[in-house]
């Protein structure tokens, strides 16, 4: 099977802990951005394999020392050819039933994903997710959970960062998972209730609150622009609106529908993203 430059890329970008811990290969050290395993490629009581999640690339210093991204990895592992390795990561090994495919956002009835579990973040490789977005482990400890859930009629547990909406429904994400359990918008109360940020996804509430560490201000968080009318009643209860949707043509038309009902609305995305895409580049591009 061939593959596109496009899909070459979407391996490499993987997080790399997510892919070791569907292996059952589990961190052993966190360093700051580096995280530590014992070598897969043979047994060992010392962790000398070390991944870096901001690079996202690999490397085994008991091994030949050289610096590997995804595909590199596994062929190494598996001993296979270039095209083997994306057929490996395309397939999610087999029976392992995990899709690499290009994450897009599947509006699920609250009937088809399942919640079965809601705990504190604890999965390694959904840290590594989370910080690979740029994102502070405190900040998304304080706002989201690690919530395992089933698919359809699947009796396989799936696991993701969860992030609770007004209808205590939960928009999912991973690595290899952008789901929601239920469509609704968020909201993050503040102690100044004169003011509130509206953002677009979760991701960029959690940038925010990265990039602006003390906001006194509610934020609410559409996930999905097609949740705004939901949101527009809140929007009375402010003397001011701020609105920093993405950067993008359909957000320009949400916004100025709004701005046109909420005269008290007001855009910030040119002071706030500058030619990014949303506060999630931002804060990326800051690393």
């Amino acid at each position: 099977m061939k593959f596109t430059a496009e899909q070459i890329q979407i391996f490499r970008d993987i997080p790399t802990p997510a892919i070791l811990s569907k292996l059952g290969i589990e961190v052993k050290n966190i360093r700051g951005n580096d995280y530590w395993y014992c070598s897969p490629s043979r047994p060992e009581k010392t962790p000398s394999f070390k991944v870096n999640i901001q690079r996202n690339t690999s490397i085994d210093f008991g091994g030949d020392g050289k610096q590997m991204d995804n595909i590199k990895l596994i062929q190494q592992m598996f001993h296979c050819s270039f095209l083997d390795a994306c057929n490996k990561l395309a397939d999610g090994f087999s029976n392992q039933s995990f899709s690499f495919q290009k994450p897009t956002l599947i509006e699920e009835k609250q009937s088809k994903i399942q919640i079965t579990e809601v705990k504190p973040l604890y999965s390694y490789a959904l840290k590594g997710y989370i910080q690979s977005r740029g994102i502070s482990l405190s900040v998304a400890e304080r706002h989201c959970k690690e919530v395992h859930y089933r698919n359809g009629n699947s009796d396989r547990d799936f696991y993701a960062v969860g992030f609770q909406t007004v209808s205590s429904s939960w928009i999912l994400r991973s690595s290899v998972a952008k789901l929601c359990s239920g469509s609704n918008y968020s909201l993050t109360p503040g102690t100044d209730k004169t003011k509130v940020i509206v953002t677009e996804g979760f991701m960029d509430t959690l940038s925010l609150f990265c990039l602006y560490k003390s906001i006194p201000y509610g934020v609410i968080t559409l996930n999905s622009l097609s949740n705004i009318s939901k949101a527009l009643p809140l929007f009375d209860n402010y003397k001011t609106v701020v609105l920093i949707l993405d950067n993008d043509a359909p957000a320009d038309k949400v916004v100025q529908d709004i701005i046109s009902k909420h005269p008290q609305a007001v855009d910030r995305r040119r002071e706030v993203l500058g030619t990014y895409k949303d506060i999630n580049e931002v804060l990326i591009s800051k690393k």
